[in-house]
């Protein structure tokens, strides 16, 4: 008769238990970390282009095309308070402040949140289709004066990783302008609609404008961009919006650089 069969028995020490299970959590620790970075940075993103664009969406609709008097009175009803007003030749400007230091940037440069409105000026008679008085367009987003150095700018991420205002200081023009004019002095984003005359489609996006100055203050220079988003659907020149079903993101679009103009004070 044969006697009962042999079974191999692999035996563990605790000790050597911990060193596999330690060895194993290791990299799902890693996995789980990387993963809570990447949540972290699409929040911080998404705060900041949602903060813009909520802005523009709650106020244009309401603005555009009515008499600039009623505008201006719901602006002051809603508590936004008038910062200043330049009149040109055919439009006046009108900057509003929604909510001072709405948003922070890692350093601690305050951004406020306003809303600039552009009001049509031009005679009827002189101008087919003029509308004196009335509101041509709206741009809500946020402005600051950072005044340090580009440099800087880049190397402490001063914006989320990834936003918009982080992307457009990568610029190729950012960069060549700022070897010459090093301080960050201003920044403007806002959020409305990217008109252009050659395409189809009218997407939304940010539009931002970069001012550049000398570390004497004397002389810089102003850059314009806009990017297309992916947080409102794209639609026609009638309006009509496509497609049906959308799911909105923070996805970007390529950069394009309106040009700029370079500027020194008369001090």
């Amino acid at each position: 008769m044969h006697g009962r069969p042999k079974y191999l028995r692999f035996q563990f020490s605790l000790r050597a238990l911990l060193v596999v299970v330690t060895l194993v959590s290791l990299p799902l620790g890693w996995v789980a970390y990387q993963q809570h970075l990447a949540r972290k940075k699409r929040a911080a993103i998404n705060r900041l282009h949602r903060l813009i664009r909520d802005a523009e969406v709650a106020i244009q609709p309401k603005a555009v095309g009515r008499p600039w008097s009623e505008v201006r009175e719901s602006y002051l009803v809603a508590g936004h308070s008038w910062v200043s007003s330049d009149e040109m030749q055919h439009v006046t400007d009108h900057r509003f402040l929604i909510r001072p230091k709405a948003w922070l940037a890692s350093d601690g440069t305050p951004h406020d949140l306003i809303v600039d409105t552009t009001v049509d000026r031009c005679d009827p008679k002189e101008v087919e289709g003029a509308q004196p008085d009335h509101v041509l367009s709206v741009e809500a987003g946020l402005v600051a004066t950072p005044k340090i150095l580009y440099a800087q700018a880049v190397k402490q991420r001063l914006y989320p990783e990834g936003s918009v205002m982080d992307l457009c200081l990568a610029q190729p023009e950012v960069i060549e302008a700022a070897a010459k004019y090093p301080i960050l002095n201003e920044v403007k984003i806002t959020y409305d609609l990217i008109r252009d005359r050659w395409s189809d489609c009218v997407p939304f996006g940010f539009h931002i404008l970069v001012d550049l100055e000398s570390k004497d203050g004397d002389a810089g220079q102003r850059l314009s961009f806009s990017v297309a988003g992916d947080l409102d659907p794209i639609q026609d020149w009638s309006g009509q919006r496509f497609p049906v079903e959308f799911s909105p993101s923070n996805e970007l679009g390529d950069f394009r650089h309106w040009g700029g103009s370079e500027w020194r004070s008369t001090k």
